[in-house]
């Protein structure tokens, strides 16, 4: 948060992937206008849709830009961030949720792929390509401090299911 300048007060909601059409961070983008109070950053590898993200988040003064990262930067955004969202058109697991669970964020995902199967009753689902349901969960989670915090319990739990020992089996 400190080198982010993000105060402890105001929600911090991050998402993590490559600067990818099929990762739907536009989604976010967008809706973020309607959460002036709330830090969102999107930090990815550059990748062929880096212009048009770069082009909606300059429109949002609320929304940061933070490209190739390392890990570990990454998962000091995951250990500070409140709320993880996973907005992509499609995932075939999505061990970015795996990564959020085990820094103890709320995570938001879309319908697809198999996010909503890793995420089980661990975090909230939205339609995919659906603005107005990502808005009204994410709207929870920024109002709800404490389904927020139990969503962010359930998930620390969660992650627990996916050592090398469970998958191998």
């Amino acid at each position: 948060r400190k080198k982010y300048k993000i105060p402890k007060n105001k929600t911090f909601v991050l998402c993590v992937g490559r600067i990818h059409k099929s990762k739907g961070f536009d989604q976010v983008i967008n809706i973020a206008k309607f959460f002036p109070d709330v830090q969102f950053i999107i930090m990815g590898v550059k990748d062929s849709y880096l212009k048009e993200i770069e082009k909606l988040v300059s429109k949002n003064k609320n929304v940061m830009l933070l490209l190739d990262k390392d890990d570990k930067e990454k998962y000091e955004a995951l250990a500070a961030a409140d709320i993880f969202i996973v907005p992509s058109h499609y995932e075939a697991f999505g061990i970015v949720v795996i990564e959020a669970f085990s820094q103890k964020c709320a995570v938001i995902a879309s319908d697809q792929g198999g996010l909503t199967w890793v995420i089980e009753k661990a975090g909230l689902i939205f339609k995919d390509n659906n603005t107005e349901d990502l808005k009204n969960k994410l709207s929870m989670l920024v109002k709800n401090k404490k389904l927020r915090l139990e969503l962010q319990n359930k998930g620390y739990k969660r992650v627990k299911n996916f050592t090398w020992e469970k998958i191998t089996k």
